[in-house]
């Protein structure tokens, strides 16, 4: 195997990360919740052998800011204080499980998390590889955004390139270092790019820095074994560089996870190719983040249905095979 084709048994390190200030919508404190309650951890130590330790959730302080921070050139950007302390907090747990040997595993919240786990993941390992399942490429700037979420520029924050555009937000986010150079990530998913008032600043960036891109249309047109493993290949350099996977519930068709996240897309990955592309990753993954799945959006079927997705998921992710073999 190469370097970082890590097929063996591993030591996992599970965190809850309920953390719901990147977006409006409430609920998503409850999520690492929903996901544990399949019972995914004890499924992967039966079914694949993995030593997984569980860090418990962390618990954040879930006062919004009272208004918005201000940027000149900029729409209001909301949270922006209390963003920067919870993903301090994740930031901090996130390097004591790699600290401790484990895997990082962390259980969302929304995707504003991956700033705490990518700061983290990207200081102990100084060349990763960042492949990001989304319908969202989440790679705004404070002058992107049409919204002013912070959900929607985690990816942004890390990457070296777009670190002039975040100076804006340098006192708030004092203990972040952007690490990450544009080709060392690749989508897959994507088929919602820009907002409303500023449709092509992302997909412009995208462009200009050259970001390896997998739309909607791509696993249509290649089908979603060839393009996961042209990202992987992308990501991880033919297997020497390690991989941080970053994945978002919205990757999959909103008929697929229904209503429980709040930022589903018309047709994104059936369950069968999303299982397929999780399976594919195991081996390569050093870290990995699993968010936007927000139980009280959904009724208690959906809930129970949402659960179950989750789990075989992440069973995927982490080396379990359909039918064992």
């Amino acid at each position: 195997c190469h370097r970082y084709c890590l097929h063996k048994n591993l030591n996992i390190g599970v965190q809850g990360a309920g953390y719901g200030g990147g977006q409006p919508k409430s609920g998503l404190i409850h999520g690492p919740e929903l996901i544990r309650g399949s019972g995914f951890i004890q499924f992967l130590v039966d079914e694949v052998g993995h030593d997984i330790k569980d860090y418990g959730d962390l618990t954040f302080d879930e006062t919004r800011d009272k208004s918005p921070t201000i940027v000149e050139g900029c729409v209001p950007l909301n949270n922006v204080g209390s963003i920067s302390r919870a993903n301090f907090q994740i930031y901090e747990s996130t390097r004591k499980i790699l600290s401790d040997n484990r895997v990082p595993l962390t259980l969302g919240g929304d995707h504003s998390i991956s700033i705490g786990t990518l700061a983290a993941v990207s200081e102990a390992r100084q060349d990763i590889g960042i492949l990001w399942v989304d319908a969202h490429a989440d790679l705004n700037t404070p002058y992107t955004t049409n919204s002013g979420n912070l959900h929607g520029l985690p990816m942004g924050f890390h990457v070296k390139e777009l670190a002039h555009d975040f100076k804006c937000l340098a006192t708030q986010f004092n203990w972040l270092v952007p690490r990450i150079p544009a080709k060392n990530i690749a989508y897959i998913g994507l088929r919602e790019i820009g907002g409303r008032f500023n449709p092509k600043a992302q997909r412009e960036n995208i462009k200009r820095l050259g970001i390896k891109t997998y739309t909607m249309g791509d696993v249509d047109r290649l089908g979603i074994c060839e393009v996961t493993k042209q990202a992987l290949d992308h990501v991880s350099l033919g297997g020497s560089r390690p991989v941080h996977l970053s994945f978002d519930v919205d990757s999959m068709d909103d008929f697929e996870i229904g209503s429980c996240t709040g930022t589903s897309v018309v047709g994104g990955l059936t369950l069968r190719e999303a299982l397929t592309l999780l399976e594919m990753c195991h081996g390569h993954l050093v870290s990995a983040d699993f968010v936007e799945a927000n139980p009280l959006l959904g009724d208690p079927e959906s809930r129970q249905r949402t659960a179950d997705i989750c789990k075989h998921l992440l069973g995927a992710m982490w080396g379990y095979r359909r039918a064992g073999l």
